[in-house]
């Protein structure tokens, strides 16, 4: 809520003078601090987007403190006023009391009577001024022609000091009531405010407006990095996904290689097995060969057995260092 309530009281602000090389200094430091600040937040921009809204919340606060306060200074600013205006129209009562005593010694000093003429010229006067401030107050015909004659031949030296108290009372009188007007003023003002702020509390308001944008900033940060997490997930999900297709494969290559030793190994078993058939049937008719050829064929078969034992052993390796391979 912002009232104006006093538009012409103006507001004095004050200042320490500093030096210029001072405030060069003061200026640099600041510029560092800021340069500092800006590259940290430049880092992280969790922190930055933390410290923005904190920012956003704080003004929220700040500005309704500040409406407040200058609700509150311009309201205090009326009860001073009123405080001052009570005391003039004291100031002027007083005043008024004392010209009433002096007008009533005026007339016993001049001995004027209240059925005196005298003092029936001073009533026409005394109203020919009510006139000029109160529209009401009208003079009759013949009052008017009497004041002329009273301004014509002038009035006397009692009519003139009286009128002077009299037209001073007049006018103390206008300066009260102007001042009891603007006294009421105020304490309508005053009223108004208060009833105004027993409706609401711009401060509380604030305070939660500001709650909400921090909440609600935190609500979008925490929902970028659970998004940010997901994704991460689903990359790791996906590269795992993928190993896990490169591993198994490398078990099918593996195992078609295991397939072919086997195979390889069940030819060599079968050649092993026909050698040895060639053996016993070396050995049955042996009785027909000359000692010299059956070591001959013995070499012969001992060293087929030997080749088709090194195949197998390099086999055996080869696969051995393919599984190898594969595990690094």
């Amino acid at each position: 809520m912002n009232v104006n309530l006093n538009a012409n009281i103006q507001q004095v602000s004050g200042g320490l003078n500093v030096s210029t090389q001072s405030r060069e200094a003061e200026q640099a430091g600041d510029k560092t601090a800021k340069s500092f600040s800006l590259a940290h937040k430049a880092q992280d921009p969790i922190a930055e987007r933390k410290a923005q809204a904190f920012e956003k919340a704080r003004k929220i606060v700040s500005d309704a403190f500040a409406g407040e306060k200058k609700i509150d200074d311009e309201l205090q600013q009326l009860r001073d006023l009123s405080v001052r205006l009570t005391k003039d129209n004291k100031d002027k009562l007083d005043r008024v009391q004392e010209n009433k005593a002096e007008m009533e010694d005026l007339q016993q000093l001049y001995a004027v009577t209240e059925d005196s003429q005298q003092q029936k010229d001073l009533e026409i006067l005394m109203k020919k001024n009510d006139s000029y401030y109160d529209p009401g107050v009208r003079l009759s015909e013949e009052e008017q022609k009497r004041y002329d004659e009273i301004m014509a031949q002038g009035p006397t030296e009692y009519q003139s000091r009286m009128m002077e108290r009299y037209e001073e009372n007049n006018r103390l009188q206008r300066e009260m009531q102007e001042n009891l007007a603007a006294i009421q003023a105020n304490g309508a003002a005053l009223r108004f405010v208060k009833g105004e702020r027993l409706k609401s509390n711009p401060i509380l308001d604030a305070e939660d407006a500001a709650d909400k944008v921090l909440a609600t900033e935190s609500e979008a940060i925490t929902g970028e990095l659970v998004g940010e997490a997901m994704e991460h997930m689903q990359e790791e999900l996906a590269e795992k996904a993928e190993e896990a297709e490169k591993l198994a494969k490398q078990n099918e290559e593996r195992k078609q290689q295991i397939e072919k030793v086997q195979e390889k190994v069940a030819e060599q078993k079968e050649q092993v097995e026909q050698i040895r058939e060639g053996t016993d049937e070396i050995q049955s008719s042996v009785e027909h060969v000359s000692p010299e050829d059956i070591v001959q064929i013995q070499e012969q078969i001992q060293t087929e057995i030997e080749k088709v034992l090194e195949e197998l052993k390099l086999m055996a390796e080869d696969l051995k260092g393919n599984a190898i391979d594969k595990l690094i």
